[in-house]
């Protein structure tokens, strides 16, 4: 079996950032070189490379504090708050990515969130030992749990029970799969908290529940 390396990424394309829709490539410009182009251009300065995984994303671990603002900010303007109050905000796009030991790489997909991390530790709780999707974005996946491994599918959109057999793309360690997860979650949590500082100048009345929807796309 693999030992497995997980670490949450932001998704952030450049036009999200501008706000506008006349961004193009320039001829021959890689996506990742034109991004961070438009990134330092706003202000997001000390974020060099996007992750190669997921979809222009960037790795939790490359933000420092400066560009976490700047993102904050640009991911709550389109929620309109002194219009809409929090009514429209929700976690920021993104998710884990998963690399096994072999190289095989699981990571989000359209739609998803940084939140996902919970689909996972539901997934963990319930153990199953049948195919069990897994929301990751769409295409997801399927897991299971066989002995002391986690098993987990190729992207699939396929809803309710399984017909077939699917070949197992990953499989790793079960306990290895939860230090790696709980390192993942842990780095998520110390986002919060830089997210819930950040949000304590700039809006300290719901500061909280911004951060609460920002991480977990939820509020209680």
């Amino acid at each position: 079996m693999n030992n497995i390396q997980i670490y949450p990424v932001i998704e952030m394309s450049p036009w999200r950032v501008d706000g506008g829709d006349n961004l193009d490539l320039k001829p021959g410009q890689a996506y990742a070189d034109f991004a961070i182009e438009i990134f330092k251009k706003h202000g997001i300065k000390n974020i060099e490379k996007l992750d190669p995984h997921g979809y222009s994303s960037v790795k939790i671990s490359d933000i420092d504090d400066s560009d976490l603002k700047v993102l904050v900010e640009k991911e709550l303007d389109d929620a309109e708050i002194p219009e809409n109050g929090t009514e429209i905000v929700g976690s920021f796009s993104g998710g884990l990515v998963l690399i096994s030991e072999n190289g095989t790489v699981i990571n989000h997909q359209c739609c998803g969130s940084i939140s996902d991390y919970k689909n996972w530790k539901e997934f963990l709780k319930k153990s199953p030992e049948n195919w069990e999707q897994i929301w990751i974005g769409h295409p997801w996946i399927y897991g299971r749990i066989n002995d002391d491994a986690l098993e987990l599918s190729d992207y699939i959109e396929h809803t309710g029970t399984l017909e077939v057999e699917l070949p197992v793309k990953v499989q790793v360690d079960l306990d290895e799969f939860i230090k790696a997860l709980d390192k993942a979650i842990e780095e998520l949590m110390d986002l919060k908290k830089r997210i819930l500082e950040i949000l304590k100048i700039e809006m300290i009345d719901i500061s909280e529940e911004l951060t609460e929807l920002l991480i977990e796309n939820e509020y209680h």
